[in-house]
């Protein structure tokens, strides 16, 4: 019993260690800015923005000769699913008092001054309660291998950003998976109320992702294996033609090239394609199909683990 269950440690050990881990990093833009920016100015400020995968690290500069406040209650953080709520102020975290209870929730912007912070969905304030406030405000200009980007920007993210496969036979289906989540991911957002004399400015601004690079990760460096581009469909990527031989017969969700997600049993799959039933089907009658043309390993489940396995 001893010599089996030794056994099968070892295999769990040599199938982990051979897995490959692949780390995304996004480039970003403002939608509408010039050269696909991440700065915009008027005559009152200028913005930088530095998105990340749990949030919006942003520079304000005051341009103007008077003091200018930044309204938090009337400032709202926009999730990539397009869902929206109040912008977290990282400056009360570490107070007693409740962010979405605070009294004049403001932040001053001296003349001429510069303000910069963190800012992501206030209903993550109770994650980010024990992080040390301090570290929100170091540039997140730095690698997805640093300690501090680790622990404050990889912090409960809203984008995905790295997966573990058993090995190179799913990289394709692990791409085509990766372009359809940042397709319907690419809505993050941002807007500012502010305050000068008597006057109450608002700005919005929608941060669009331009592509996503895809990085292998081995003994602590990252090499580029591939760039995905928002512009493009997934017919754009590149696909082995090889025959595919091996097939997943699981019930589980399916997602289909065209992005539609069922839960199915696959029944059988062949030179014409698979053939699976709807799990809510309870008389088991209703057979559904997919053309094997236009599969080349573009359906997949959830978990990632594609209906058809390149033959390598």
């Amino acid at each position: 019993m001893k010599t089996k269950v030794l056994l099968i440690i070892i295999c769990l050990g040599l199938l982990y260690s051979c897995s490959i881990k692949y780390s995304y990093v996004y480039k970003t833009y403002l939608n509408n800015s010039k050269d696909k920016s991440l700065t915009y100015q008027d005559s009152l400020m200028k913005f930088t923005f530095f998105p990340v995968p749990n949030g919006i690290y942003f520079e304000i500069q005051n341009l103007t000769n008077e003091n200018i406040f930044l309204l938090w209650d009337g400032s709202y953080f926009i999730d990539p699913t397009n869902n929206s709520s109040k912008a977290l102020n990282t400056d009360i975290l570490n107070t007693e008092n409740k962010v979405l209870s605070k009294d004049n929730n403001e932040s001053i912007i001296p003349k001429k001054g510069t303000f910069r912070r963190f800012t992501t969905s206030a209903k993550n304030v109770s994650i980010f309660q024990n992080i040390d406030v301090s570290k929100f405000y170091i540039t997140p200009n730095l690698s997805i291998q640093n300690t501090t980007y680790n622990e404050v920007y990889l912090h409960n993210p809203y984008w995905i950003t790295s997966t573990k496969l058993p090995d190179e036979n799913y990289f394709n289906t692990e791409m085509y998976r990766m372009k359809s989540y940042i397709q319907s991911n690419n809505n993050l957002g941002l807007g500012f109320t502010f305050k000068k004399g008597e006057k109450q400015y608002d700005y919005d601004f929608k941060i669009k992702i331009d592509k996503v690079i895809a990085y292998t990760e081995k003994d602590g460096v990252l090499k580029p294996v591939a760039e995905l581009k928002t512009d493009e469909t997934n017919e754009d990527l590149k696909v082995s033609d090889k025959p595919q031989n091996k097939i997943n017969f699981k019930n589980d969700f399916l997602i289909l090239p065209n992005g539609d997600t069922m839960f199915v049993k696959i029944i059988k799959a062949d030179e014409n394609g698979i053939f699976f039933n709807k799990i809510n089907d309870l008389d088991n009658t209703s057979v559904m199909s997919y053309p094997r043309k236009y599969l080349h390993n573009k359906a997949f489940f959830k978990d990632g683990s594609p209906v058809w396995i390149l033959n390598n």
